[in-house]
Order: structure tokens, then sequence, then C-alpha cells
């Protein structure tokens, strides 16, 4: 769900606090060398076994082409996932 809280990076940072906070593990890979286009800003593990994957943007941001293709594949393999646990 969108919000907005300034610069990307500022969002980032509310983020990454509210994990440490609560003792959630997460993952920012800030090497623009070995990451992935299109790979999200943070990957963060929740109870449950849910996984986050989470693509900040500063107000004005758009989704690159690669991050697009992420997302639908990431939006996939939720529905995918969901509609296997409701046959269970």
């Amino acid at each position: 769900f969108p919000v907005t809280i300034g610069p990307e990076w500022n969002l980032r940072r509310k983020i990454e606090s509210y994990f440490e906070e609560h003792g959630f593990h997460y993952f920012h890979d800030q090497s623009r060398k070995i990451n992935r286009p299109g790979q999200p800003d943070i990957v963060a593990a929740m109870p449950g076994g849910i996984t986050l994957w989470i693509e900040t943007k500063a107000k004005e941001g758009r989704l690159s082409e690669e991050q697009k293709k992420v997302t639908l594949a990431l939006n996939f393999i939720e529905l995918k996932n969901t509609s296997k646990n409701k046959k269970d």
C-alpha cells in the first residue's frame, strides 16, 4: 500500500527502524553492483513464515520495467500459494 514520507531513503530508514524495534529480521542490500535489476529494496521475515518484499519510492518515483516484472512475479507466487493453501 502506498505511504508517502519524504525522500525514499527516509522511508526505508523508518521501515528498518520499525523492524529493528520489533525484533524482525530484514535485509536491505545497498550494493547496486551486485543487486539483480528489479530486486525490492527490503526483504523481511515476519512471524508465521510470512516474507515481505518491499519496494520504496519517493512520492514522484516510478517503478522501472524490471521492478514491474519482479512485482508481477512476486504477486503471481503469492496468488499461487494462497490458492494452494485454500485447497488444503
